[in-house]
């Protein structure tokens, strides 16, 4: 099946999301666990709990995401499929944005710094997100 030039980009955009996904995925992990172990004794075990298993949840997804899209990429020629594949993708930054966005209606009790702080690590996420989502602008 020949694709046309619009399916080329779109299935060379795609690629690109999923090649780059381990980057961003681990990235955002690797931020939630610095502010897991930095908060783990200035906020209740209940909200601890929920936001590691919530984090881990999403991560586990992404994970198995970009494993079975890497598996199958070959195989992907129709339109619909590759939309359905960038929407899993957007779905999964706009879940990790929630969660983020939410940080701060659940610890807001926190000293001043440590919310300066997670503000910056937010900043500093959102800035690597929208670089990596307007790979995908067009769509």
């Amino acid at each position: 099946m020949k694709l046309s030039e619009e399916e080329i980009l779109k299935r060379e955009v795609l690629n690109k999301l999923y090649l780059q996904a381990k980057y961003g995925i681990s990235g955002h992990y690797i931020m939630f666990l610095i502010i897991y172990f930095l908060l783990i004794d200035k906020v209740s075990l209940i909200i601890s709990i929920a936001g590691l298993a919530t984090h881990t949840a999403i991560f586990t997804g992404h994970v198995y995401l970009v494993f079975k899209y890497m598996n199958i990429k070959d195989t992907i020629m129709d339109s619909g499929s590759m939309n359905r594949w960038i929407n899993f993708y957007k779905t999964g930054a706009f879940l990790i944005g929630l969660i983020w966005g939410l940080t701060f209606f659940f610890i807001n009790e926190l000293p001043v710094e440590y919310h300066f702080i997670i503000f910056a690590l937010i900043i500093g996420l959102a800035a690597v997100g929208i670089l990596t989502l307007a790979m995908d602008f067009p769509t």
